[in-house]
């Protein structure tokens, strides 16, 4: 179930970066040009490093000429970070395979101040209600996408799992509206442990459920707990 811990990053991104962000580019302290030339000047230059890096390893594996062209294209699409768009394994996991996940999150960095502006001018149960209807158009999709797209789109798919980031905001948004209230040790505690114990038993019920569920919204319940 690693790929679980992917979830748990999308959701914990849009959590940080609101805990960081949101009132520097509400208030305009921050521009969004300025946030997304960091963002892009933060995680860039090691992709390109690892991209390079990688090269040697698939040249080696080219068959012939017809190969070597579709390679060189897999490269500029790896190389401008929009892989995890392209629903064909051999793309979003070219190269240095783990990078699509960055592709995935600079779309998210692309969004971000669009979705704050949006998120933040809602109440708590607004927010809860995004949730829940992101989880709605989720579980019905499921239903109509064929068996062999579900990890290219449910895993990989930027257009879905910006609702994993999207969650991480509304998170924020809900920690932030009850930052005044203090909790005693002991309810702390409690609230602790049991978001530890609710993770062990979705874990332990894993196997009876669908695996394209288990790519990122059957975790989400304990998963906002645990950073909550």
């Amino acid at each position: 179930e690693g790929y679980l811990g992917v979830s748990f990053f999308f959701i914990l991104s849009g959590f940080i970066l609101s805990y960081t962000y949101h009132n520097k580019l509400t208030t305009k302290l921050v521009s969004s040009k300025e946030f997304i030339i960091n963002r892009i000047t933060r995680i860039y230059p090691l992709h390109f490093l690892t991209l390079i890096v990688s090269l040697p390893l698939v040249l080696v594996s080219i068959s012939g000429g017809l190969d070597f062209i579709i390679q060189s294209i897999n490269f500029f699409i790896n190389g401008t970070l929009i892989q995890s768009f392209v629903p064909v394994k051999g793309v979003y996991f070219g190269f240095n395979s783990p990078s699509w996940s960055i592709s995935t999150e600079m779309f998210f960095y692309l969004l971000t101040p669009l979705l704050f502006n949006f998120l933040y001018k809602i109440n708590n149960i607004k927010s809860i209600t995004i949730v829940l209807c992101i989880s709605f158009f989720i579980l019905i999709g499921i239903n109509f996408i064929p068996e062999k797209y579900h990890h290219s789109i449910f895993y990989i798919n930027p257009l879905i799992r910006i609702f994993d980031f999207i969650i991480g905001i509304v998170l924020f948004h809900v920690f932030n509206n009850n930052s005044s209230v203090i909790f005693s040790t002991l309810k702390s505690t409690f609230l602790e442990t049991f978001s530890i114990l609710l993770f062990i038993v979705f874990f332990y019920f894993h196997k009876d459920i669908p695996q394209v569920y288990r790519y990122s919204i059957y975790y989400w319940i304990p998963m906002i707990y645990i950073i909550y």
